[in-house]
């Protein structure tokens, strides 16, 4: 049940993660969903709404997951900390019972320390705390990672599975990948798209 914060760098898997988190648990086969905090209009889908509206609500017994709750204004945040120490919604009679998640790919104890983040939220959050390594630190998992974004994309693309070569791969390892796991996985698509009658790719162009 305890709150969970989800940091690293754009592109990690912070949001997967956090998804894998709940369908691992107790609530796993309750509602789980999650919310972007960098939408303006974000108020809108949890408490400026009806009760049976509310993904707060939506979420009972389940798991609400806060994306990039960095990118939420203080205004904002105020509001929420209310809500979630209280369990309950403004003007409303049911108790809130939903597990809390948040991701985000800046460091929030910093925007603590320069009056950006609210620290009750911080703190709430936190309860237990979650770092996912930037993909270039674990070069290691690259291959398997490749391996399972070509399945699904000769799938996708219904062409037979192929596969890179090992100067491609070893191309691959060298990279920094400063997008991470989501710029792999572009990477993957376009040199399927762009050699579609290669079983085994060889040219790679990651620029």
């Amino acid at each position: 049940d305890s709150a969970v914060l989800v940091q690293g760098e754009k592109g990690v898997g912070k949001g997967l993660f956090a998804q894998i988190l709940h369908h691992e648990g107790q609530r796993g086969l309750k509602v789980c969903e999650s919310v972007f905090c960098g939408d303006k209009d974000i108020e809108k889908e949890l408490w400026d709404c009806d009760d049976e509206k509310s993904k707060l609500v939506t979420c009972q017994a389940g798991t609400l997951i806060f994306n990039e709750i960095g990118s939420m204004s203080m205004e904002k945040q105020v509001k929420l900390i209310d809500i979630l120490e209280n369990r309950r919604l403004p003007d409303s009679k049911i108790s809130l019972d939903v597990r809390i998640m948040g991701t985000s790919s800046r460091d929030l104890g910093k925007l603590v320390e320069q009056g950006e983040f609210h620290p009750k939220l911080f703190e709430f959050l936190s309860r237990s705390y979650i770092y996912i390594e930037p993909l270039r630190r674990r070069s290691e998992d690259i291959e398997l990672l490749v391996d399972y974004f070509l399945k699904i994309e000769c799938k996708n693309q219904g062409l037979l599975l192929k596969n890179f070569s090992p100067k491609s791969l070893e191309k691959l390892a060298q990279y920094d990948w400063p997008g991470n796991i989501q710029e792999l996985k572009v990477c993957v698509e376009r040199s399927v798209l762009y050699n579609p009658k290669a079983h085994i790719i060889i040219d790679l162009d990651l620029e």
